[in-house]
């Protein structure tokens, strides 16, 4: 996650661990040593929000859809690969125990398995990391 907000922010993805962090103290939650486990998506969408000053609004929200009926990262990434805006995207697994955050603007991606580094990926070029995960959630992002 941290790496997908560095893509969108332009900073550090250890600024973004800082700014979630104290963002979580501040709403009286402990801060995480390791973002990949147990960070809640609304606790980053009010990162973006407060100290980022960017907006944001939920384009789609598949969370009452089964998990079988939610588009792949592939599909989802093929879908909008003539989209110019930037989009951060939440995915979980078939038992909805493991989440994965990414940023992505048409068919480019940005997150932790991609080491932060903005890889092109299509329906038919996925990384195998990403076939456990469906699109749970889209955010528009943006800069106000």
């Amino acid at each position: 996650m941290p790496q997908a907000l560095s893509a969108i922010t332009g900073e550090s993805w250890k600024k973004m661990k800082k700014l979630l962090n104290a963002r979580l103290v501040k709403m009286g939650k402990a801060p995480l040593n390791n973002l990949g486990d147990g960070y809640n998506i609304n606790d980053w969408l009010a990162v973006i929000e407060a100290p980022l000053g960017m907006s944001w609004t939920e384009l789609t929200n598949f969370s009452g859809d089964n998990y079988e009926d939610r588009p792949s990262i592939g599909s989802f990434a093929s879908e909008c690969r003539e989209d110019k805006d930037v989009h951060l995207v939440l995915c979980e697994n078939d038992d909805r125990k493991e989440t994965h955050v990414f940023a992505m603007c048409g068919n480019n991606i940005v997150d932790g398995y991609t080491g932060g580094k903005v890889t092109n990926i299509s329906n038919t070029n996925v990384p195998s990391e990403y076939s456990k995960f469906r699109v749970k959630r889209d955010f528009l992002i943006w800069r106000d």
